[in-house]
């Protein structure tokens, strides 16, 4: 799903001196670009997990993690302590979406067939062919259950492998020691830290942890 995409041409004034240190350069030089279906419906899934669009009517569903399992949203980087905090999340969500920026999932358990929770795409650059999988938050109840993982893996491949995106990435809370743990569980690589990144919900200051799995990590 990738497309040729001009990127530049080489100025008049440094085209010889390009020339002649790289005999192999052109004028035009051409990068591919892929293209991500935001107005699809992608549907993501194994024996264990199903991923499907994020609906403003599943907001009855996932409103009980609000409710019944804080802890959840304690890294948040937005207030998540009502039903209404929920609906904003939800709604903001899928406006990114609309406008071409994010595209966000509900997960599903295949076993009980309950809603989990939510995951998403965003930071998505097609012409770099990087993009981000983050926002993700599912049940206490499905910690330690593969869910997470498998998840993850149908997400990856998907970016990498169907879309053709080169790189993955990951952000998270530098003391969201659970999510670090379990992305090195598979196999993404730490590759630094940003200090006083972002706000958390509480308006205190966090580091934000960067990690990545690259389109060739998946063949060594």
């Amino acid at each position: 799903m990738c497309r040729k995409f001009k990127r530049f041409k080489l100025q008049n004034h440094s085209e010889n001196q390009l020339i002649s240190n790289f005999p192999l350069a052109k004028k035009t030089i051409r990068m591919q670009a892929c293209e991500f279906p935001f107005y699809e419906t992608i549907i993501l899934e194994d024996d264990h997990v199903r991923l499907r669009p994020l609906k403003t009517d599943d907001l009855e569903a996932l409103t009980s993690y609000v409710h019944d399992d804080p802890e959840l949203f304690r890294f948040a980087l937005t207030p998540m302590n009502t039903e209404g905090d929920l609906k904003e999340y939800i709604s903001s969500a899928l406006l990114q979406q609309q406008k071409k920026l994010e595209y966000p999932f509900v997960v599903i358990d295949k076993i009980s067939g309950k809603i989990a929770g939510t995951t998403r795409f965003y930071l998505i650059d097609t012409i770099q062919r990087c993009l981000a999988i983050g926002y993700t938050w599912i049940g206490t109840e499905f910690h330690r259950t593969g869910l997470n993982r498998s998840m993850k893996a149908l997400m990856i491949s998907y970016s990498l492998k169907e879309l053709g995106f080169e790189r993955v990435e990951f952000r998270l809370d530098s003391e969201n020691e659970r999510s670090a743990r379990a992305l090195e569980a598979i196999g993404a690589l730490k590759e630094g830290k940003l200090r006083s990144h972002m706000f958390r919900a509480d308006g205190t200051r966090r580091d934000t942890l960067i990690y990545s799995i690259l389109k060739n990590d998946l063949v060594k």
